[in-house]
C-alpha cells in the first residue's frame, strides 16, 4: 500500500515552496518570484519572505503591506499578504487577495501560480492544470509550477506518465532538486517501473540524506518486487532518521508479519503504539497475529476491542474480534458479530471464509459449505482461494 500525500490545502500560495510531495525534500524554501517591480519593492517583500519564513508573520504582514504601498502595480506584495491570510485560515481573504493579484497582473506567472494553487485547494483541477501551464508559458525557467503541475497529474488528475515527464523536465532545470527525484520515483513506482523507481528514489535519498520519506516509499517499492529483506532495510534506515513517526514501525510490524517474523512483528506493532495509542491498525494486527497463531489471547481482546473503539465503521476490525472470539473457544460470540458483516452489501469474502471455518469446526457442514461457495462467488481471486475449494471437495 502506498502512502498517500497531505492534503494540497497545507501548501503556500507563494513560490517559496512547492507541493507536499516536494517540499518534503527541499531543506530551505527559495524565492522563485519572477516579476518585475521596483527596488525599493522587491526589498521589501524579499525582507517580508524572510520574516515569513522564520514564521515572523506579523513582521512579514507589515513588510508586504509597505512593498504593497510601494509598487501597488505588483502583484508580489498581495501574494504576501494572501499567504499571510492563508496561514491564518482566513481562506476567503488568500482567496480575495489573490484573484485581485491575476486581476492586477495576469500575465504574472507567480499570480498564474498562486491562482492554480488555489484552483487546487478548492479541487478544480482543470482550473489548476490552466493556470500551472500558464505560469509554464510565462517562465519557463521556473520550477514550481512544474512541479506543482506533476503533483496535480500524479495525485489529482491519476496521469503518472505526464507526472514522470514533468519531473524529468524538472530535473533538467535543476539536477539537484530532491523533490523532483522523490516525485519521480513515486509516479514509476505508480507506473510499476520499479527499477526506475528504486534509482530515483536512491537518489532522492542521497540528495536528502536527513529525510526519511524517500526511503519510506522505498520500502514499498521493495515489497512490490518481493524483495523483504530490502524493504525491511530500508524502513530500518527510515526508523533511524524519524524515530518518533509512528507509521514506520508500523509498515515494519506488516513486513515482519508477512515475512512471519513473529517476534520481531510484534515488537514492531507494540513500538508503533508507544509512539501512537491512536493506531487502529497496529491494534488490529496485533490481534489478528494473536488469535491466528492462538498466544496471547487475553490482549489479543483487548487489542481487537480497542481497535473497533479507534475505528467503528470498518468493518475488517470487527471480522478480527470474531476471529479472536473463536480463538478463544467462544463459538457463538464469533458468530454474533460476523452475522451482521455477513448481511452488508459490500460484505467481504474473508467474512464468509471465517464464518465457514467456524461452522465446519462445529460439524455443520451444510452451512459451511454454503459460506465457503459464497466465498468463490464473492471473489474468485480470494487470497485462500485454493484452500476453500480444498475444504468444499472434503465436505462434499
Amino acid at each position: 500500500m502506498r502512502t498517500p500525500f497531505k492534503a494540497i490545502s497545507l501548501i503556500s500560495l507563494l513560490a517559496i515552496s512547492v507541493p507536499v510531495c516536494s517540499v518534503v525534500l527541499t531543506s530551505a524554501p527559495k524565492k522563485e518570484m519572477v516579476s518585475s517591480s521596483s527596488a525599493a519593492t522587491s526589498a521589501l517583500y524579499d525582507q517580508g519572505l524572510a520574516a515569513l519564513e522564520k514564521k515572523q508573520f506579523d513582521v512579514a504582514e507589515r513588510l508586504f503591506k509597505d512593498a504593497a504601498r510601494s509598487d501597488p502595480t505588483s502583484p508580489l506584495p498581495l501574494l504576501g499578504l494572501a499567504e499571510i491570510a492563508r496561514i491564518n485560515k482566513e481562506d476567503a481573504e488568500a482567496e480575495k487577495l489573490v484573484r485581485k493579484a491575476l486581476a492586477l497582473a495576469p500575465d504574472s506567472p507567480d499570480s498564474q501560480l498562486a491562482i492554480g494553487r488555489l484552483f487546487y485547494v478548492k479541487k478544480n483541477y482543470l482550473g489548476a492544470e490552466s493556470s500551472f501551464l500558464k505560469a509554464i508559458a510565462l517562465a519557463p525557467a521556473m520550477l514550481a509550477p512544474l512541479l506543482d503541475l506533476a503533483e496535480l497529474n500524479m495525485n489529482a488528475l491519476n496521469k503518472p506518465d505526464k507526472a514522470a515527464a514533468l519531473f524529468r523536465q524538472a530535473i533538467s532545470l535543476k539536477p539537484d532538486h530532491a523533490g523532483a527525484y522523490f516525485g519521480l520515483g513515486n509516479a514509476y513506482f505508480a507506473l510499476k517501473n520499479y527499477s526506475e523507481a528504486i534509482l530515483s528514489l536512491n537518489k532522492a535519498s542521497s540528495l536528502a540524506a536527513a529525510n526519511p520519506m524517500p526511503k519510506i516509499i522505498l520500502s514499498q517499492v521493495y515489497a512490490a518486487v518481493g524483495d523483504n529483506k530490502a524493504a525491511i532495510l530500508a524502513l530500518k534506515e527510515a526508523a533511524r532518521l524519524a524515530p518518533k513517526m509512528p507509521d514506520i514501525p508500523l509498515k515494519l510490524g506488516m513486513l515482519y508479519q508477512q515475512a512471519q517474523q513473529w517476534s520481531e512483528a510484534y515488537a514492531a506493532y507494540e513500538a508503533t503504539l508507544k509512539l501512537s495509542d491512536q493506531s487502529a491498525l497496529a491494534y488490529n494486527n496485533l490481534a489478528w497475529m494473536a488469535a491466528d497463531r492462538k498466544e496471547r489471547l487475553d490482549e489479543a481482546l483487548r487489542w481487537a476491542n480497542k481497535a473497533i473503539q479507534l475505528a467503528p465503521n470498518e468493518a475488517g476490525f470487527k471480522d478480527t474480534l470474531a476471529w479472536v472470539k473463536r480463538a478463544r473457544g467462544d463459538a457463538n460470540g464469533a458468530l454474533a458479530v460476523l452475522l451482521p458483516l455477513m448481511k452488508a452489501p459490500d460484505a467481504s469474502a474473508e467474512v464468509f471464509y471465517h464464518f465457514a471455518q467456524i461452522k465446519a469446526d462445529a460439524g455443520q457442514k451444510s452451512e459451511a459449505m454454503k459460506a465457503y461457495r459464497r466465498v468463490l462467488q464473492i471473489d474468485p481471486n480470494f487470497s485462500q482461494a485454493n484452500d476453500v475449494k480444498a475444504r468444499i471437495r472434503q465436505l462434499e
